[in-house]
C-alpha cells in the first residue's frame, strides 16, 4: 500500500510538473508557431493539420453617416468562444483582406486562438490619410468588443505603417483608452508633419546628425494626396513638398494654413500620447524606405513602450526573403514579443 501510495504521489508530481512546464512552454510554442507560419509564412503548415478552420465574414457597424461607421473582415477561431482579437490595420495603399499574406497572417491567428478585424477604408486603399480613419478604427474596436463570440476585455490593437500610427491615436482615444487590451505598431511615423518635411528635403534627423534617405514613391503619393485634401488641391500641396533643405521644408510644415496645422496634429501620434493606457510594442525597420526609423524613437521617448526593437528582418514591415541572418539576431525578439502577447491572450485571468 504504501509503495503504491508513493507511486501514485509520483505519478501525480510528474503529471503536475509536466502541466505547469506545459503552461510556460505554450505561449513560446504558439508563437514559434504564428512566426513562421504567419509572418514567414514557410510553405509547409502543420498547424492546419491540427486546428479548425477559423470563420471569416463581413461585418459593418455604427450608423451610415457618422464618423465612426465602417464594415471590414472578421475572422475568427472556430468555437462559441469567446475569443481575444485585434483590430488590424494596415494602412494606406495596402494589402486587401483577400490577399494571401493578409489571409495567412490571419488564419493563423484565429488558428492560434486569436481573432481580427481588419477594417475597409476607401480612402486609405487610394493613398488618402484623413482623420475620420481614427473614428473608423475607435469603432471597429467598439463593434469587436460588442460581439458575444469576443472577448471584450481583450480587445487590441495591431497596426502597421500609417496603421500603426492610427493605431497609437485610436487607443488613445479618451472614450476608449482605459479599455484597451494592447497596441502594437510596426514602422509607424510619430509626426506627420515631419515626414512630410523629410519626404520634401531627402534627409532625416536621427541624434547624431542628418542622412540622406531616398522615400519610396508610395510614401510620396500618400503624403502628396493626404495634404492635397486640406491644402486646397495637389498645386499647393506639391509647394509644401518642393525640394528644399531640411530647415526650410520643416518651416514649410510648421508655418502653415490651419487646415493643414490641424491635420497634422490630429494624424501625429507625438500629440496623442498622453492619453494612451495600454501597455504597447514597437518595432521599426533599420532600413525603412517609408518611414525613417527616429519615428519610433520620438515615439518610444514620449511614451516608453513595453518592448522596442529595431530589426533587419523586414522591409518596412514585410519581411525579407534574404532575412537568413537577420533571423539569427532579431528572429528571438519577435519570438519573445509574440509569446507575450500569445500567454497573455491564455491567461485565464485576464488582464488588469
Amino acid at each position: 500500500m504504501a509503495r503504491r501510495a508513493l507511486a501514485a504521489m509520483a505519478l501525480a508530481a510528474l503529471l503536475w510538473g509536466s502541466a505547469l512546464a506545459w503552461s510556460a512552454a505554450e505561449p513560446w510554442l504558439k508563437a514559434g508557431t504564428l512566426f513562421t507560419d504567419g509572418v514567414l509564412r514557410l510553405p509547409v503548415r502543420p498547424l492546419t493539420w491540427v486546428t479548425s478552420e477559423p470563420e471569416r465574414h463581413e461585418i459593418s457597424w455604427g450608423e451610415s453617416g457618422t464618423s465612426s461607421a465602417g464594415r471590414g473582415v472578421l475572422t475568427l477561431p472556430a468555437g462559441a468562444g469567446p475569443h481575444p482579437a485585434l483590430v488590424l490595420a494596415l494602412g494606406a495603399e495596402a494589402a486587401r483582406p483577400d490577399d494571401p499574406r493578409v489571409m495567412r497572417l490571419t488564419d493563423a491567428l484565429a488558428r492560434l486562438g486569436v481573432g481580427t478585424l481588419h477594417p475597409l477604408s476607401a480612402a486609405l486603399d487610394s493613398g488618402l490619410v484623413e482623420p475620420a480613419e481614427v473614428e473608423r478604427l475607435v469603432g471597429a474596436w467598439r463593434a469587436l468588443g460588442a460581439d458575444p463570440r469576443v472577448e471584450s476585455r481583450r480587445v487590441g490593437f495591431v497596426g502597421l505603417s500609417v496603421g500603426g500610427s492610427l493605431s497609437l491615436i485610436a487607443a488613445a482615444h479618451d472614450q476608449i483608452a482605459d479599455d484597451v487590451w494592447f497596441v502594437m505598431a510596426v514602422g509607424p511615423y510619430a509626426d506627420a508633419g515631419l515626414l512630410a518635411a523629410e519626404t520634401a528635403s531627402g534627409l532625416f534627423e536621427a541624434g547624431d546628425g542628418r542622412y540622406a534617405w531616398e522615400p519610396r514613391p508610395i510614401t510620396r503619393r500618400v503624403v502628396l494626396r493626404s495634404l492635397a485634401s486640406v491644402a486646397g488641391g495637389e498645386e499647393p500641396a506639391a509647394a509644401l513638398l518642393a525640394p528644399g533643405g531640411y530647415e526650410e521644408a520643416l518651416a514649410r510644415m510648421r508655418e502653415t494654413e490651419a487646415g493643414v496645422e490641424a491635420w497634422i496634429e490630429a494624424l501625429s501620434p507625438l500629440t496623442h500620447l498622453d492619453g494612451l493606457a495600454a501597455p504597447f510594442y514597437l518595432l521599426h525597420d533599420r532600413a525603412d524606405r517609408f518611414v525613417p526609423w527616429p519615428h519610433s524613437e520620438l515615439i518610444a521617448d514620449a511614451h516608453p513602450p513595453e518592448i522596442y526593437h529595431r530589426t533587419d528582418l523586414f522591409e518596412h514591415v514585410e519581411p525579407k526573403p534574404d532575412s537568413v541572418g537577420p533571423l539569427y539576431t532579431d528572429g528571438w525578439r519577435l519570438w519573445r514579443l509574440f509569446a507575450r502577447i500569445l500567454g497573455e491572450a491564455d491567461d485565464p485571468a485576464g488582464p488588469e
